[in-house]
């Protein structure tokens, strides 16, 4: 008995140890990279225009964000269509649950006034 929990206490601290390694390989990624979990233009507009703030250069800057804004409007764009597109597949779903109950319905309904022979 005293084995197995010594082999239980061993994979638990065992894992524990990786856990904490994972977190902190992540943490020193993020440290580097902030803008990870971005696309890698949006990464990259993100990073010129903090370069540009550390060094100054405002012209710069403003094209940057220029181009950031384009991009966020872009962006904008696309999450409006896809709402429509949501909203017309949400109503198609719905008429399609309700056609499928009218004739389940009527099926149980002919089903069961039909004369048997």
């Amino acid at each position: 008995m005293d084995q197995s929990l010594d082999i239980l206490h061993f994979f638990a601290n065992d894992t524990n140890d990786i856990r904490n390694q994972l977190h902190n390989i992540v943490e020193i990624m993020r440290s580097e990279n902030p803008f990870y979990d971005l696309s890698h233009k949006d990464a990259d507009l993100l990073k010129s225009i903090d370069s540009t703030l550390k060094s100054n250069n405002n012209d710069l800057g403003r094209t940057i964000l220029r181009q950031l804004a384009s991009e966020i409007a872009i962006k904008d764009s696309n999450l409006k269509i896809q709402e429509k597109r949501n909203k017309v597949s949400t109503i198609v779903s719905i008429v399609g649950v309700i056609l499928t109950l009218f004739f389940g319905v009527i099926s149980v309904v002919l089903f069961f006034s039909t004369p048997t022979l």
